[in-house]
């Protein structure tokens, strides 16, 4: 019972046995016992029951980790691209800011000038603070995504090292996954002072997640899951300067599945043999 057969992240044994705060046990071969669209992670993280549809976590936004370096590293000479689709992400939609051909050069615009807004239908991209559109300018790294190369630019704010600046927001509506990841791109530019060290997405109620990055030339995407959201809440999106300002490329969109159930077939063992 060390195993974790429903690939939910938790061991079978913890699941049979409840090894958790709140003594909570679970189905191991189930990803989500009470096929309630939330995991028995999450619930066991939220300190809700697995075992309960009626009892479901809140919202809930954790750090999912980094696709490092999509582009080599530094901010030499020539264009390079950020393959998403190759990593599997923006399946459900996706944003790119300020997409201006190279050589156009433009800056201080509104925030969504340029943009490419391939979001999904539960998203509804947002003005957040005095962020800007700044994009066209050369050695940018492109993004492929839905088998198409953009280039890209960033929705931006000019500020000293570690000024943390609301960049965009995103609202939600239409039929929202239990759970889904937000992806940012970061570090896409030509200068890594403009760039974010750090990623913050704030829900309601001040509920928030971040991560921290060390911007080096080489395309970044922070990933963050959110679950439990609801149609009408707005989740804003932070960065943190790295120097010149902080800067924000790109965003996908990503429904988390939960692993389907095992089928497992019993054996009855008698005197004579198996049965």
């Amino acid at each position: 019972l060390n195993a974790d057969t429903d690939g939910d992240g938790l061991s079978d044994a913890d699941e049979v046995q409840g090894n958790n705060p709140q003594n909570f046990t679970s189905n191991p071969t189930l990803g989500d016992t009470d096929s309630d669209q939330f995991d028995d992670a999450a619930e066991i993280a939220s300190l809700t029951d697995p075992r309960d549809p009626d009892d479901f976590p809140s919202l809930l936004i954790t750090a999912a980790g980094i696709l490092a370096n999509l582009t080599p590293v530094g901010n030499g000479v020539g264009t390079d691209i950020a393959d998403l689709d190759a990593q599997g992400v923006g399946t459900d939609g996706f944003i790119v800011f300020a997409s201006f051909d190279e050589g156009l050069n433009k800056g201080g615009l509104a925030w969504n000038e340029g943009i490419i807004d391939n979001s999904p239908a539960y998203i509804t991209p947002l003005a957040a603070g005095t962020a800007v559109a700044s994009g066209g300018w050369a050695n940018y790294d492109d993004v492929t995504v839905g088998d198409t190369t953009y280039n890209t630019g960033g929705i931006t704010f000019g500020s000293a090292t570690g000024t943390e600046a609301a960049l965009f927001a995103f609202e939600l509506s239409d039929a929202i996954p239990g759970s889904f990841t937000v992806g940012l791109l970061t570090d896409n530019s030509d200068n890594t002072g403009w760039a974010a060290n750090n990623i913050r997405i704030e829900g309601p109620g001040a509920i928030s997640a971040d991560q921290d990055l060390v911007p080096d030339g080489g395309t970044d995407l922070l990933q963050f899951n959110i679950s439990g959201a609801e149609a009408g809440e707005i989740f804003t999106v932070y960065g943190t300067s790295n120097g010149n300002g902080s800067l924000i490329g790109a965003a996908t969109f990503d429904t988390n599945v939960i692993p389907e159930p095992f089928s497992i077939t019993r054996v009855e063992r008698t005197n004579d043999g198996l049965e």
